[in-house]
């Protein structure tokens, strides 16, 4: 997979990354989700709710309900963290806090069919609820895809085991994902990597699928980032 990225290079301010001719730069692996969030906001812009098409405004040019705030955008997963949606700009867009709320857990095309349900359409809008809730039980359970096709690939996690000690991740996220496996008997998240190797989400999924001699692992692998630590870049 390509990240989107802006047809400029670009820093960011943090010092966390910076693009330079068509390739993301990541320095600060720690800081990734907000990198991504930023660069979703350059790339796709933040002026207009991407489901209602609302804008985006200062205070003094709100007027009426037709916009919102500047400080009021949020980033929407278009497939839903809940089934392990990553947290990449080609999977996040700008969105307003009611459609953000509204969609949920649906994917894109589940919540466009949604808002065309009007007061009268109650009992249909019912029907194509619970429909969905089947839906979202077998992407669970992993018995019908989550992800577009070509997205990600099957990789051994121990490819990735001298990288980190498995001590290190076995926070919340970790607790998380382990009652998710319990529950569903398959990994709750992706992993994502670099170019070169490095792993930039996803510690705790490795540590799960090693913990439990789990053979393959869903992995993103960027084609146009480059990790470089902090170490190696000072002594470039």
């Amino acid at each position: 997979m390509e990240l989107p990225l802006p047809p400029y290079d670009f820093e960011f301010e943090n010092g966390s990354g910076e693009a330079k001719n068509g390739i993301l730069y990541v320095y600060r692996i720690g800081s990734f989700d907000d990198m991504m969030r930023e660069l979703t906001y350059l790339v796709y812009g933040k002026d207009e709710c991407y489901f209602c098409h609302r804008k985006f405004v200062n205070q003094k040019e709100v007027n009426d309900d037709s916009c919102f705030l500047k400080s009021q955008v949020t980033i929407d997963h278009l497939i839903p963290q809940e089934f392990g949606g990553p947290t990449l700009p080609n999977n996040m867009r700008a969105s307003c806090s009611i459609c953000n709320s509204g969609k949920g857990n649906y994917y894109e095309d589940e919540y466009a069919q949604l808002k065309l349900f009007g007061p009268e359409d109650d009992k249909a809008r019912r029907r194509f609820e619970e429909q969905i809730k089947v839906k979202q039980g077998q992407r669970k359970r992993g018995e019908i895809p989550i992800f577009p096709e070509g997205w990600c690939t099957k990789e051994n996690p121990r490819k990735y085991i001298s990288i980190f000690s498995l001590s290190d991740h076995r926070g919340n996220s970790y607790q998380k994902q382990k009652g998710f496996f319990e529950q569903y008997h398959r990994l709750a998240k992706i992993v994502i990597v670099s170019s070169n190797g490095y792993v930039l989400k996803g510690f705790s999924t490795i540590a799960l699928a090693l913990e439990n001699n789990i053979s393959e692992v869903d992995t993103i692998t960027l084609g146009n980032v480059i990790c470089i630590d902090r170490e190696e870049k000072t002594d470039k």
